[in-house]
């Protein structure tokens, strides 16, 4: 997502590209954009749903994530008509890609550890960790 957002800013510079290559590279920038952008929804609503599965609200937190990227998608004329004044084209697509970057890096350091971690004793589908946890709530009562 942010080497096809700085895609967009270097293909701007009119000293470097014609207008053919900046429309060839904008196309590029764009398909890996979209690549990106459909990998990120299904592994963020993915991780949203491991991760608070068995909560007694699943569908809140998959709301908020659905209310965040709606805002995400709201702010983000707002911030780039901001933007462009001072920076211009290729200012504004060298912003937004260190902004991806940025948050980007702060969302995998933040990510759950046993997303990452295969134990052995734990369960491997779904399935079975909804038949354990099923379990126990029958043990409690």
């Amino acid at each position: 997502m942010v080497i096809a957002t700085f895609g967009f800013s270097f293909a701007s510079d009119d000293k470097l590209f014609s207008a053919g290559a900046f429309y060839a590279i904008s196309y590029i920038s764009r398909l890996i954009q979209g690549i990106a952008d459909a990998q990120i929804c299904v592994a963020l609503f993915s991780i949203t749903s491991i991760s608070f599965n068995f909560t007694n609200e699943p569908a809140k937190y998959l709301g908020i994530m659905q209310g965040s990227l709606a805002l995400g998608m709201l702010l983000g004329p707002c911030i780039s008509a901001a933007v462009y004044v001072p920076m211009h084209y290729w200012g504004t697509f060298l912003f937004y890609g260190c902004t991806i970057f940025f948050f980007g890096l702060g969302a995998a350091c933040l990510l759950p550890n046993e997303l990452n971690d295969k134990d052995d004793k734990e369960p491997e589908t779904r399935a079975e960790k909804i038949a354990i946890h099923q379990e126990m709530e029958d043990e409690q009562e």
